[in-house]
């Protein structure tokens, strides 16, 4: 006998379709006998001929080979994932916009998925790699503004400088720190001159962050001058993301692993002083690695090639803060290590 629940669960789903045995071959594409043997026997089809069948049942392969209990609901999410496999980079970012507007509560509950943060990472981790410029902590906003600004179009301006055009920042600006503001695909970090050069840079790589995690600038806009209630929850996770960002993106979390591996005490007046932090943006981020210890499983079963270059890259900082003093052995070790990653990081173009 073979697969008895995805044999049970064929017949189940084409009798409740009012489908005959003919009829689905016939939408498949294979004989009768071919559904019979299914149905009889549990003989599971090639993966290409068990995705028509899906397709045609309106179901999952999971549902249907027993893996899954859920079968409507399942059904209908993949309709819309086939959908949207579909679409191209902008088009699919501009679905994600319009679901998350459309469905807040779906999407928004004052965190995200540990998959997303690792997503996030990943991406700051990509900037740190590419940079010419970030080589060293305190992270300088400005320069790499200048150097994303080639791809992305991101120009910084101070409070400052609308004054200087005979117009008042309070009514350009909707936010006391800084902000981003979109105006045919390019865009405008205006930032207030006046503060800590630390809460600057924090409130720049919010802003950053906003921008390369495809926020909609537009909609924070909106909720930032009209407080508008159908906005706030798209805007509060908007905000956490952001900050998140900013956070990986002036204090590493590969780095901060590496220290506390070689003895530092993670502290924000340890990140204050070694990452050239505020005080509240240290706070942010130990709240966050709080939280990313309670997911220490998937960071160490993800793939760390993105962790490691940076690691490589930032290597001669980590030694100048660290108070450990590694022995021949592990010196060696780590050396061996760090060179082969080079080496493969090199071949790849980075």
């Amino acid at each position: 006998m073979g697969n008895e629940k995805f044999m049970a669960r064929v017949r189940e789903l084409r009798e409740s379709r009012k489908l005959s045995q003919e009829a689905l071959a016939d939408k498949v594409g294979v004989t009768k006998s071919g559904v019979a043997m299914w149905e009889t026997r549990g003989v599971v089809p090639r993966k290409e001929t068990l995705e028509k069948i899906c397709d045609v049942l309106g179901t999952t392969t999971d549902y249907l080979l027993g893996i899954g209990e859920v079968d409507v609901a399942n059904a209908k999410i993949n309709s819309i994932q086939r959908g949207l496999s579909k679409l191209g980079e902008k088009d699919l970012e501009r679905a994600e916009g319009i679901l998350r507007l459309a469905f807040t509560e779906a999407f928004v509950n004052g965190e995200f998925s540990a998959d997303y943060k690792t997503d996030i990472e990943e991406r700051v981790n990509e900037i740190l790699i590419k940079s010419r410029i970030i080589k060293k902590f305190p992270l300088d906003c400005f320069l790499l503004v200048d150097e994303i600004g080639k791809e992305i179009a991101i120009k910084l301006l101070p409070f400052s400088w609308l004054e200087e055009k005979g117009m008042n920042a309070d009514d350009v600006v909707n936010s006391k720190d800084a902000e981003a503001v979109e105006s045919c695909g390019r865009y405008i970090i205006f930032y207030n001159q006046n503060m800590p050069s630390v809460r600057i840079a924090f409130s720049i790589a919010h802003e950053i962050g906003h921008i390369v995690l495809g926020h909609d600038i537009e909609h924070i806009t909106e909720y930032r001058k009209k407080k508008d209630s159908r906005l706030k929850q798209l805007y509060e996770q908007s905000e956490i993301e952001a900050n998140y960002f900013a956070s990986c993106l002036l204090m590493p979390e590969a780095i901060i692993n590496r220290l506390k591996s070689f003895g530092c005490r993670i502290t924000k007046e340890f990140l204050q002083t070694s990452f050239g932090v505020s005080e509240s943006a240290s706070e942010i981020r130990i709240k966050t690695l709080r939280r990313n210890s309670q997911r220490y499983v998937s960071y160490w079963t993800r793939d760390k090639s993105l962790d490691n270059a940076v690691l490589l890259k930032f290597a001669d900082f980590i030694k100048k803060i660290s108070p450990r003093r590694k022995s021949y052995e592990e010196e060696y070790r780590y050396e061996e290590e760090m060179q082969e990653e080079r080496n493969r990081w090199l071949a790849e173009g980075y």
